[in-house]
């Protein structure tokens, strides 16, 4: 998936963040998907956890999508293993996060569920919208979105349901009244991240690059890794060497996930700056190649189109993307690698060989 793919709010302890904002890189590990019926046979099991333990996951979960801390996903998946199930919301929340950062979007739902039996709360809503949007069902997240009027959360459902209308096609209906949205100055961090992510999605799609990036730059010290690489796709067309500072001095501090560090060697590439980074990340990709590691297969595509030019690698590579995630960049990669729609659309139904 595109991690643009993954944009939402990240509340306290019991918040499911949503791809594309919050999202994480790939484990190294493959995984499978369980059954939806395992979760909801799970729910019975007796409660036996603390809620301290939960939140430590939490927290661990949201530091994990801050640049160069996606290893901390890893720590939260092998906590959260440890754990008995419990029939508790905050449980099935964090169970919901960590399989659709795998893309096992059946079992998030079935997990969500579950939550909802216990205690019905807006993430809930939020998380369901998100899932409908990675699979290209427009309509499917507004109508997720309505819920958040029994919460009387106005703000978020007026921004889930103008990202859902963006998304089917009326973004210069929607773009607007997302501006009057922004022009509130006293919103929560995350509901404001959302809101500049799902803003510079939609002037990116009404064709203004420049004024995409300002509305996502102000705010980078603060944001998730897709976040970030939002603003490096779009910037690596203005100003390459901007995308090379920032990224080689964030780089300092922790090593950037794949995705980030592909930009990072993207802009080392188009400056003349050298080869080191472009050294760095082809050692990644070939390791994520000898492992079979696939999840997040648009950072191989992405390689394959920019970096290492191999036609095919980047239209198998974005095709099994596409299969996971139907998201705006993910299309777009797609396309770029050599997709037509027609093919495209076949990929429901249709594995493309490796």
């Amino acid at each position: 998936m595109q991690p643009w793919s993954q944009h939402l709010c990240a509340f306290a302890v019991s918040c499911i963040s949503l791809q594309p904002l919050f999202a994480v890189q790939a484990m190294d590990t493959k995984q499978t998907e369980p059954p939806a019926e395992t979760v909801l046979v799970m729910a019975q099991a007796p409660a036996n956890n603390s809620g301290s333990a939960l939140k430590q996951i939490a927290t661990l979960l949201q530091q994990a999508r801050l640049p160069g801390q996606s290893r901390l996903f890893q720590q939260a998946q092998l906590h959260f293993q440890q754990l008995a199930p419990e029939p508790s919301a905050e449980y099935w929340l964090i169970s919901a996060d960590l399989a659709q950062q795998q893309h096992q979007f059946d079992t998030a739902l079935a997990a969500l569920q579950q939550a909802e039996l216990l205690q019905p709360q807006p993430q809930i809503a939020l998380v369901r919208a998100r899932i409908a949007l990675v699979r290209a069902q427009p309509k499917q997240a507004l109508a997720a979105c309505k819920p958040l009027l029994a919460f009387k959360e106005l703000f978020l459902f007026q921004l889930c349901s103008l990202e859902a209308i963006g998304r089917a096609g009326q973004v210069e209906q929607s773009y607007p009244l997302l501006l009057k949205l922004a022009s509130q100055t006293d919103m929560p961090l995350p509901e404001r991240l959302y809101l500049q992510a799902t803003l510079a999605e939609q002037a990116e799609w009404l064709q203004q690059p420049a004024v995409a990036t300002a509305h996502l730059l102000p705010w980078l010290s603060q944001a998730p890794v897709p976040f970030w690489i939002k603003w490096a796709d779009l910037t690596l067309s203005l100003e390459p060497a901007t995308v090379y500072q920032r990224l080689a001095t964030l780089n300092k501090d922790a090593a950037l996930e794949d995705s980030l560090l592909l930009r990072l060697a993207r802009a080392e590439q188009l400056t003349n700056q050298g080869q080191h980074y472009q050294q760095l990340a082809a050692a990644q990709i070939q390791l994520r190649e000898r492992r079979q590691d696939l999840l997040h297969s648009a950072d191989l595509a992405y390689f394959y189109l920019h970096l290492q030019p191999n036609a095919r690698k980047a239209q198998q590579y974005s095709g099994l993307n596409y299969q996971q995630a139907k998201e705006p960049d993910d299309h777009k990669l797609a396309l770029q690698s050599g997709w037509t729609q027609a093919a495209l659309d076949l990929l429901d139904t249709e594995e493309p060989s490796l």
